[in-house]
């Protein structure tokens, strides 16, 4: 049996290589301490595979030290306790949308989940992703359709679903886990069924909240949002109060500027003082509440959400929280129900942010390809079918639109490199692999967006001018752009290949066989 750390290729790789190699079996330990189910399945591999966690990995190794190790195994299923379970997991991905709207939308069991499986694969298998948390909400969405007998539209399902969800606390701090986590939090089949309320809009996504032009607000941001809550119940009357959560504040970035991967919290542990300037607060403006909403009505509620104003503006930190809303029927039974709205902010101007790699994490340079050393200023270089001047780059925003373009002395545009107009390009990957991305100048330019009217390059100085549209600016206002310069490089002489079209910009490694280990992806893909 092969002991294999996590990581890198795939589980069906790992199990064909052992299985070449002439093993009877491969045990993966985790490279995190949680408990998960691998999929192996391959069609010309036969032996087993299976995880253990991280700890019993270790002592197993620290056995080997001491020669081989005997292992056994049955032919039971049993269930045993998920030491994560409850929490999010590690691989669940994190919001928001490029265009600052709060995702994701709920939280549902996804992590070693139980299940039906295809029958020629064995009919029931543990598995976690997507692939279990969905068919979890689509059984919700059935099961409220057939319970409302059809009176009921997606959008009022959809509210159902969300406002009914539990938010979960942040275990490593005093909050709850930011919206941009667990959106409203974990579905609750029960009391979706149960309700007899719904709140519109269902979440708030609150832009950023920059300081006012005049600095009456010290940088103070503040959003005010109407809310309508209505009262389903056809015979009793409803009381309603509202009480306002704080979740934990999230920020891709360090103090420094760098990124941060996975994002840091604040507060970031249960044991930090956290001064009450902050957190995020929310105050009711009207009516005043309690207020009772009669069978049947509805009530607005305005709500005044302020930023906290003691974290660093400069830090990209997202603010979040919550907004409880009691509910209490007069009927017989004196029903009572919670609902919950999430809400999201950036504090400070969104537009202003960098979609580049900071300086200090090296990105972007230029190189002959395959040297890893940059070019210096004023580098002589000759381009032919081997010798490429290659463009490395990073982004840590998604881009509407990124462009690669070849300048002059003067800053005048001689076209696009290959590939050098992009839309709607996706962030990199945050771990080693897949950390950056390329171009190349291979003698080869384009005059025109669509990148299908090439000219030759011809002898001269040249630079690289990469241009990445900041979020939510106008694409045709050209301070909406963070633009960088490569060193300046003289071209000698250019001989053309015979494909001289350049490669697709590429991520750093194109091993995407991953086992589910890294700990971000792509927002988009080109």
């Amino acid at each position: 049996i092969v002991l294999v750390k996590r990581g890198n290729c795939t589980f069906v790789e790992k199990a064909a290589h052992a299985q070449n190699a002439g093993a009877a079996g491969v045990m993966v330990y985790n490279n995190e301490p949680e408990l998960m189910s691998p999929s192996s399945v391959g069609a010309n591999v036969t032996i087993p595979l299976v995880v253990i966690k991280s700890d019993d990995g270790q002592a197993i190794l620290d056995e080997l030290k001491h020669g081989p190790v005997a292992a056994s195994a049955t032919n039971r299923t049993m269930s045993v306790s998920s030491p994560t379970g409850g929490q999010i997991s590690h691989f669940s991905s994190w919001g928001p949308d490029p265009e600052l709207q709060l995702t994701p939308a709920v939280g549902a069991p996804g992590g070693n989940i139980f299940s039906t499986f295809p029958l020629a694969l064995g009919g029931y298998t543990s598995l976690s992703g997507t692939s279990m948390a969905s068919p979890y909400v689509a059984g919700m969405a059935a099961l409220l359709l057939q319970s409302r007998a059809g009176s009921v539209g997606t959008a009022e399902v959809r509210r159902l679903i969300l406002e009914t969800a539990r938010p979960a606390p942040d275990t490593n701090s005093t909050g709850l886990l930011s919206p941009l986590r667990q959106g409203s939090g974990l579905v609750d089949i029960w009391d979706s069924l149960a309700a007899l309320a719904t709140v519109e809009p269902s979440q708030l996504s609150l832009n950023y909240t920059a300081p006012g032009p005049d600095g009456a607000r010290s940088g103070l941001g503040q959003a005010v949002r109407t809310l309508t809550v209505r009262n389903h119940s056809p015979t009793s009357a409803m009381a309603l109060s509202v009480v306002h959560l704080a979740a934990n504040s999230v920020s891709s970035h360090f103090a420094n500027g760098s990124f941060a991967a996975p994002p840091r919290a604040w507060p970031e542990s249960a044991a930090a003082q956290v001064p009450h300037d902050t957190l995020p607060s929310a105050v009711v403006e009207s009516p005043a509440l309690p207020i009772t909403v009669p069978p049947g009505a509805e009530q607005t509620v305005t709500v005044r959400i302020i930023a906290p104003a003691g974290l660093g503006v400069s830090e990209g930190w997202f603010y979040s929280g919550y907004l409880r809303f009691s509910l209490l029927w007069a009927d017989q039974n004196g029903t009572a129900q919670t609902l919950h709205v999430p809400y999201m902010g950036f504090l400070g101007d969104y537009t202003q942010q960098d979609v580049l790699a900071v300086p200090s994490e090296g990105f972007p340079y230029i190189t002959m390809r395959g040297s890893p050393e940059p070019l210096a200023d004023d580098s002589h270089v000759s381009i032919d079918a081997a010798h490429h001047v290659a463009v490395h780059y990073r982004l840590e925003h998604p881009t509407r639109l990124l462009q690669v373009q070849l300048v002059d002395d003067a800053n005048s545009t001689h076209g696009y490199l290959p590939y050098g107009y992009l839309e709607y390009v996706g962030r990199n990957y945050q771990t080693s692999r897949a950390r950056f991305s390329n171009s190349t100048v291979n003698g080869t330019l384009f005059e025109d967006t669509d990148l299908t009217r090439p000219v030759d390059i011809k002898p001269g100085a040249y630079r690289v001018r990469l241009s990445a549209l900041r979020p939510l600016r106008d694409p045709r206002d050209p301070d909406g752009f963070q633009v960088w310069h490569s060193s300046r490089f003289i071209v000698d002489s250019v001989s053309l290949a015979k494909n001289a079209t350049g490669a697709q910009p590429t991520d750093d490694d194109d091993d995407f066989g991953d086992d589910g280990s890294g700990s971000n992806s792509r927002l988009f893909r080109p």
